[in-house]
């Protein structure tokens, strides 16, 4: 094509339908794609096998950060646990539990001698 020096010789295009003329509707320029592959066993068995494999893998990995994550929190619960036993009195059960040691109100608990309401007279001795 002769390189268009005008402007005129652009706007009239010969792709663009004339005023006047009815447009006809263009013919779709996409298609279906069609594809005559083999599908070749080995090859598909060799996928399966490589997606099962990424698959354990990022199950493996997902359950390393699972790990990693409850051992964090354990560290933390005995850390808290460790701040709050040098604070606080306790003692250890037979299976090693923790066993907080309250202490108690020593006027509620009950008496060791009780006094007598009545009084007894000294004799004298002459």
């Amino acid at each position: 094509r002769p390189p268009m020096s005008s402007r005129s010789a652009r706007s009239s295009d010969s792709r663009r339908p004339a005023k006047g003329a009815k447009a006809e509707k263009p013919e779709p320029r996409s298609f279906p794609i069609i594809e005559d592959t083999p599908v070749d066993e080995a090859e598909e068995i060799l996928r399966e096998r490589k997606a099962q494999e990424e698959a354990r893998k990022r199950e493996r990995e997902r359950k390393a950060r699972e790990d990693e994550r409850l051992d964090e929190a354990n560290r933390l619960r005995v850390e808290a646990l460790h701040e709050e036993m040098a604070r606080r009195p306790h003692t250890f059960d037979a299976d090693g539990n923790i066993i907080w040691v309250q202490d108690f109100a020593v006027d509620k608990l009950p008496r060791v001698s009780e006094l007598v309401p009545f009084y007894v007279k000294r004799d004298l001795i002459r």
